[in-house]
């Protein structure tokens, strides 16, 4: 099944898209979407019905998936994951789906697990030991539910296609998953295929009144182009953690400094006397926060104390 049929299969369960291409793309790796057309700012490119959203709710509704949430009760995420680790692509509706689906990802989880928290830059070192530690229990949780069926390489797959392709989305809250963080969560075929970019020219918005995931543009988009949208803030290093890539030119790049270290290597190298470092101290983080201040949402600098 190539995109082509993907495409025709996702128009047959009611999606609709009015100008979009799904492309390789040499830059990013994977695949993203393109223009056909030009379109004018809040024009609609895609439509997403309810029946092609999968939740957590909605999987639980599944007769092959309901009998198991029963006896386990999972959380949102941890659900999402579970069908992509069972769902089989024989005699599955959603086979034209998964055969469009990455085979292998970038990240770090995947190339490099055996790194350890110490190896990253310390603003990196808590997410990298969360996710590590999140995946570990997962893994646990799932072998579980199916004894000695959960190969890691599988479940690690599983995983990367939630985390990587997931979007907000206010669910109804459903009596067999475990809701106590919330469910936001949802994987929207064909709108996850939308790559990253701090200069996107589109975003996603839930229509309650037509029960549609819909994509509306922000900005003009010239045919041909590749159409972005926004996953939020992330650094470049959070970008690689969480997804596999990072941006040439990541606006939302920072770096911490360490006033007690640079304190002290002025002191050292500088020869500069302590209470003059002192001062200066004081005055670098009138500076900072002015900079804050100036800088707003294009960039942020974080003072470690």
């Amino acid at each position: 099944m190539d995109c082509t049929g993907f495409m025709e299969w996702a128009v047959g369960n009611g999606a609709h898209h009015f100008g979009v291409d799904i492309r390789d793309c040499s830059n990013e790796g994977g695949k993203g979407l393109f223009a056909t057309t030009d379109f004018r700012e809040n024009e609609t490119i895609i439509s997403i019905p309810v029946g092609l959203i999968i939740t957590a709710g909605f999987i639980a509704e599944m007769p092959n998936y309901c009998d198991v949430f029963k006896r386990y009760c999972l959380k949102p995420f941890e659900a999402l994951v579970y069908f992509f680790l069972v769902e089989k692509k024989q005699n599955s509706k959603w086979a034209p789906y998964l055969e469009v689906l990455p085979k292998s990802f970038s990240t770090p989880a995947s190339i490099h697990p055996s790194l350890e928290p110490e190896d990253f830059p310390y603003c990196l070192r808590k997410q990298w030991y969360v996710q590590k530690n999140e995946l570990k229990m997962m893994y646990k949780k799932f072998v579980t539910i199916l004894a000695d069926n959960t190969i890691w390489d599988h479940f690690l797959w599983a995983w990367h296609i939630v985390n990587t392709r997931c979007i907000y989305r206010n669910n109804k809250l459903h009596p067999l998953i475990d809701n106590t963080e919330d469910d936001s969560l949802a994987i929207v075929p064909l709108i996850d295929m939308l790559n990253h970019s701090n200069d996107s020219q589109c975003c996603a918005i839930w229509d309650g009144k037509l029960n549609l995931c819909k994509v509306i543009v922000t900005r003009p988009i010239r045919k041909g182009e590749q159409i972005f949208i926004c996953y939020g803030s992330h650094t470049n290093g959070s970008l690689w953690i969480e997804y596999g890539f990072y941006l040439k030119d990541n606006i939302c790049n920072k770096v911490e400094i360490s006033l007690g270290s640079l304190s002290l290597n002025i002191t050292d190298n500088g020869g500069i006397p302590i209470v003059l470092c002192h001062l200066i101290k004081i005055v670098m983080i009138k500076t900072l926060c002015d900079l804050r201040v100036l800088l707003g949402s294009v960039s942020q600098i974080y003072i470690e104390k």
